[in-house]
């Protein structure tokens, strides 16, 4: 018996996907983490660096690449 295709497997036209990537790291005794997002109508940037072993948040950042209706470098915006 084959098995049939469901919708989600269709081969048709994209209408959406989405990206996660998260690392995290040691350096000089903090631990730094990244994400990013990148769908098909949003790509943003996090990261924050933490004291270890208190885990107090040392510094945050985010930034907006892309969003609403496609990239363009004025509506790139920072978080600090």
């Amino acid at each position: 018996m084959q098995k049939s295709k469901t919708d989600a497997q269709d081969t048709g036209k994209e209408l959406f996907k989405r990206e996660f990537l998260i690392t995290g790291k040691w350096k000089d005794d903090c631990i730094i983490v990244y994400g990013r997002l990148n769908d098909t109508f949003h790509e943003m940037e996090a990261s924050a660096r933490f004291s270890f072993p208190m885990l107090e948040i040392l510094e945050m950042k985010g930034k907006l690449i892309r969003y609403g209706n496609g990239r363009d470098s004025d509506n790139t915006k920072e978080f600090k």
